[in-house]
């Protein structure tokens, strides 16, 4: 994935220790994108449904791979009725577990609507991320289209204006795929498919869906919240940014990243301590420091370019910890 006009941070990764605090979900980011330009950057849209999950190490960082039976396809051709969809974020076989914030979570059984491209080794990226998973949800008589951005913080460009969406909106999952469909076969028509809920009908349409809801994976099927400790024991957090910097800004934008960590330890009412340590050659893993910053996604984790005329996932980020609590 290549980044284009704005300077974009691939992917922050930080080690923690596991805690019983929850940790806020802003550190993926993205600038919300016209139904119309998602759907015209996705070589494939269908509906699947999941069969299986796994996890496990693939090039660059952990991740998880869902085994998914075909329904319908409404854009591009797929080679198979059974296809393997890769998402960012899983566990390792040391036991260490990486969660991107925003990553898609789904459960076999589930049904989702996916916007998808294709990856070297055969497997199918959602279209950024988050941005490109609809889980099927509703009745049957009304199923609905839900995208859920709870993990993920959006970022207004200057200058830049879309229509307002309401937290409460959902799609009629019918009308949306017929729209898909139409934009598909080159027709162009008016979006009819959009549903506003109230709040707690939107509550309970995302009730199942929740904080790092794999955890249980190492856990005993008890959910874990997680925390730096070293912040609360008035310690820092170390850093490390790869050498590359960011593609496009004097200084591969490493002044600016310092600048930013500097106002959130000048801040008085706040207790954390961010520390600068450099380089390094890293791209995955934390590179010997509490955390790594990567530019410009270098292990292609997520599909498509973000763009500042039509949006998308512009940083995403999240930590790994280990199964078992250390000192």
């Amino acid at each position: 994935m290549r980044r284009f006009c704005c300077t974009a941070l691939a992917l922050v990764i930080g080690t923690v220790l596991l805690a019983v605090l929850p940790l806020p979900a802003d550190a993926t980011s993205y600038v919300r994108m016209r139904d119309a330009d998602l759907a015209d950057q996705a070589p494939v849209i269908a509906e699947v449904r999941v069969l299986e999950r796994e996890t496990g190490v693939s090039p660059g960082l952990p991740s998880t791979r869902y085994q998914t039976e075909v329904l319908r396809v409404l854009k591009g051709h797929l080679p198979a009725s059974r296809i393997t969809v890769r998402v960012p974020g899983g566990a390792s076989a040391d036991g260490t577990v990486l969660e991107v914030f925003g990553a898609p979570h789904l459960a076999p059984g589930e049904r989702a609507l996916l916007f998808l491209a294709p990856r070297t080794d055969g497997t199918w990226d959602p279209v950024h991320l988050m941005l490109g998973v609809f889980r099927v949800a509703g009745s049957p008589d009304l199923p609905l289209a839900v995208r859920d951005l709870s993990e993920a913080h959006e970022v207004e460009l200057p200058g830049r204006r879309l229509p307002p969406e309401p937290p409460g909106t959902v799609r009629d999952l019918e009308r949306f795929a017929a729209w898909l469909a139409d934009r598909a076969r080159g027709v162009e028509r008016e979006a009819d498919y959009r549903i506003d809920l109230p709040t707690e009908g939107l509550r309970r349409t995302l009730d199942p869906f929740v904080l790092f809801p794999d955890n249980g994976r190492c856990s005993d099927g008890q959910r874990l919240s997680i925390r730096w400790t070293k912040l609360e024991l008035g310690q820092s957090v170390r850093w490390l940014a790869n050498s590359s910097g960011q593609p496009g800004m004097s200084g591969g934008g490493l002044a600016e990243l310092q600048r930013a960590m500097e106002v959130w330890v000048d801040d008085p009412g706040s207790e954390i301590q961010l520390l600068f340590q450099g380089t390094t050659s890293a791209t995955s893993g934390t590179g010997g420091a509490d955390g790594l910053i990567v530019f410009d996604d270098p292990n292609d984790e997520i599909a498509s370019s973000f763009d500042c005329q039509t949006g998308g996932v512009l940083a995403v980020g999240g930590p790994s910890f280990l199964c078992q609590p250390k000192d």
